[in-house]
């Protein structure tokens, strides 16, 4: 596996059930390594909702849990992840905050990766609560976006991708390119763009 999603959280916030914006933002910094001036100013105002953190896995997750602070809640979100780090990463490409691809297969095949997300429909008082037997109450289910399966073969990549930065480190080019196709099926088994400043797969696709 390339990429996969896996189960993360993510911190939001009511800033109206906020008593004490200062010292909340100041806890928060401190675990989350984020600045307090910008947890401040995000829950400081009035709206209903406002994200802190998207995304998280670890024990700072655990730890603001802990915290049990007032108006202060979790979201279980899909992160995306990749198990082979940066093997194939020009070629996979990456996604952005909410999973949108922003280059190489995650790009080129967003449309059958993503999905769709999936929503509940509700009928609620003026306060937003729920009517258990409201006559709008639905629920659209998501659903799974599929897999890409490839054909490359993670030896012959990382021998690639090694022989290129062998030949970027003693020659300095600007940009050298591998493919290694299977000659009797045209089956690409490797795919290693090499920039100086960038590698994406875009001219491959």
């Amino acid at each position: 596996i390339l990429a996969t999603m896996v189960d993360a959280k993510s911190i939001f916030a009511d800033p109206r059930a906020i008593q004490n914006a200062p010292e909340v933002s100041k806890r928060l910094a401190e675990i989350l390594h984020i600045p307090s001036e910008k947890i401040l100013k995000d829950i400081g105002n009035r709206k209903s909702f406002v994200w802190i953190a998207r995304r998280l896995r670890g024990p700072h997750v655990e730890q603001v849990e802990n915290l049990k602070l007032p108006g202060i809640s979790f979201i279980t979100e899909q992160k995306r992840i990749y198990p082979h780090g940066r093997l194939a990463a020009a070629l996979v490409g990456f996604v952005g905050l909410d999973n949108e691809g922003l280059s190489g297969i995650e790009l080129a095949m967003d449309r059958e990766l993503r999905g769709k997300s999936g929503r509940i429909i509700f009928e609620g008082d003026p306060s937003g609560r729920q009517i258990a037997l409201g006559e709008a109450n639905s629920i659209e289910r998501p659903e799974r976006g599929q897999d890409v399966v490839l054909s490359i073969d993670l030896f012959i990549q990382h021998v690639t991708e090694r022989a290129l930065q062998e030949i970027a480190n003693q020659y300095h080019p600007q940009g050298i390119s591998a493919i290694v196709l299977k000659v009797l099926t045209g089956e690409i088994l490797a795919l290693a763009p090499f920039r100086l400043k960038t590698a994406t797969a875009e001219n491959f696709l």
